[in-house]
C-alpha cells in the first residue's frame, strides 16, 4: 500500500459510522502527522474540528492528540490558534469523568505544543488558566493530573514570560493554589528522627 492509498483509507475512516475506525484513523495521524502536512490546512482544520466535537469521547481524545502533533508538524501558529479553542473543549468532560490518564496525556500534548508554539496558547490563556486551576484544586483527581496542569502553566510562563506577567489572572490564580498545596503535605515521622547523633 502506498502513502496516498493509506491517506485515502484514513480519510474514509475519519467519517466512518464505526467510532473505533474514527478513533484509529486519528491515532495513526497522531503518530504520522506528515501524512497530512501538505494537505490544504483549511480542509484539515475542519476534519479536526469534526473529530474534536465527535459524539464519542475516545474519538475526541484521539483527535486531540492528532491535532496537536499536526500543528507542531506544520509549525503554523495561525492554524493552531484556530484549533486551540476546540482542543480546550475536549478537556472538561475528561475532568468530569475523572479520566486521569487521558487528561495527563492531553495536557502533556499541550505542554509540547506550548514549548514549540507558545503563541498558540496565548490566544486562550485566560480560559486555560481558569481550567487548569480547576484541575489543580480538584482533589478527586490524581496528583499526576493536578501537577501536569501546573506544569503546563509554568511551561507557558517560561516560554512567554511577558505574556504571563501581563495576564491579570495568571499569578493571582496559580500562587494561592501552589501555597495551598504546600500546606497539604502529610507529616512523615522520619522528619523528626535521625540515626545521626554526632554533633
Amino acid at each position: 500500500m502506498t502513502w496516498s492509498e493509506l491517506l485515502a483509507v484514513i480519510h474514509e475512516s475519519t467519517t466512518s459510522p464505526n467510532s473505533a475506525h474514527r478513533e484509529g484513523a486519528f491515532e495513526i495521524l497522531s503518530l504520522v502527522p506528515e501524512l497530512i502536512s501538505d494537505q490544504d490546512p483549511s480542509y484539515v482544520k475542519q476534519v479536526f474540528i469534526q473529530a474534536l466535537q465527535d459524539s464519542e469521547i475516545n474519538v475526541r481524545v484521539a483527535g486531540f492528540e492528532a491535532a496537536t502533533t499536526y500543528i507542531m508538524e506544520i509549525n503554523e501558529t495561525s492554524v493552531g490558534t484556530d484549533l486551540i479553542p476546540h482542543l480546550l473543549n475536549v478537556l472538561p468532560p475528561l475532568m468530569q469523568e475523572n479520566r486521569d490518564e487521558e487528561l495527563v496525556d492531553s495536557i502533556s500534548s499541550l505542554i509540547e505544543l506550548t514549548d514549540a508554539l507558545p503563541k498558540v496558547i496565548r490566544s486562550i490563556l485566560t480560559e486555560l488558566v481558569s481550567f487548569m486551576a480547576q484541575l489543580m484544586k480538584n482533589e478527586e483527581l490524581q496528583n499526576d493530573t493536578r501537577q501536569s496542569a501546573l506544569e503546563l502553566l509554568l511551561t507557558f510562563a517560561e516560554t512567554l514570560p511577558a505574556s504571563a506577567r501581563k495576564n491579570p489572572q495568571f499569578a493571582s490564580t496559580i500562587i494561592p493554589i501552589a501555597l495551598q498545596w504546600m500546606t497539604e503535605l502529610e507529616d512523615d515521622s522520619d522528619w523528626y528522627t535521625t540515626d545521626d547523633v554526632s554533633i
